[in-house]
């Protein structure tokens, strides 16, 4: 995932190479460098599997037979690393959006698709998110639930929480379900989640 730091308001920070301005002035033999930092407030997702805080991709797959169900990165051994907010400000509420790739389907290079959906039996296949979530105020798939964008937007909201909260953490996990009757083939697709800070 790319790291997404969404500038609220700012504190400036003014750092002199030399000491003050007033007691050197630039001459033939000196001159005076002013550095001026802006720190922006935001907030980040960062991974628990490294240490630079950085963003990790993450990939999951798997294999079942028609007329089953599998999880990727679910049950008690999840795989994939933890995602933890953090905020450097205390105002505003933050958001993760999650945006699906093919208009939501996992899909196979035939065009068969696996739509959202949460049932485990029956003639309709179907895939769903559960976020795994800590400490949001905002739990959306708290359980698992069929991916769907907010009316009128183009991501589906996934968490959110207040900036001055506690840390909050999440961990996507998913559910697909193959019908009796899907196409056998290898279906694909992505969830890009990115973080938002708001008034």
């Amino acid at each position: 995932m790319k790291k997404s730091l969404i500038a609220a308001a700012g504190a400036t920070l003014a750092v002199a190479a030399m000491p003050a301005v007033a007691v050197f002035a630039a001459t033939s033999s000196s001159f005076v460098d002013s550095l001026t930092v802006t720190v922006n407030g935001g907030c980040t997702m960062e991974t628990s599997a490294t240490t630079t805080g950085e963003y990790e991709d993450r990939q999951f797959s798997g294999s079942l037979d028609a007329g089953t169900k599998i999880e990727l990165n679910g049950g008690e051994t999840q795989t994939g690393p933890t995602m933890t907010v953090s905020c450097n400000t205390s105002t505003g509420t933050w958001t993760v959006q999650a945006v699906a790739s093919n208009g939501g389907n996992l899909q196979d290079t035939n065009s068969h698709t696996i739509a959202p959906g949460v049932a485990i039996t029956g003639a309709t296949s179907g895939w769903a998110i559960k976020s795994n979530a800590t400490n949001a105020t905002t739990n959306p798939y708290s359980a698992y639930k069929a991916y769907v964008v907010d009316s009128g937007k183009e991501y589906s909201t996934f968490l959110s929480g207040n900036a001055s909260g506690t840390a909050a953490t999440f961990n996507p996990s998913y559910q697909i379900y193959a019908s009796p009757t899907q196409a056998p083939a290898t279906y694909t697709g992505t969830v890009t989640y990115t973080i938002v800070l708001g008034s």
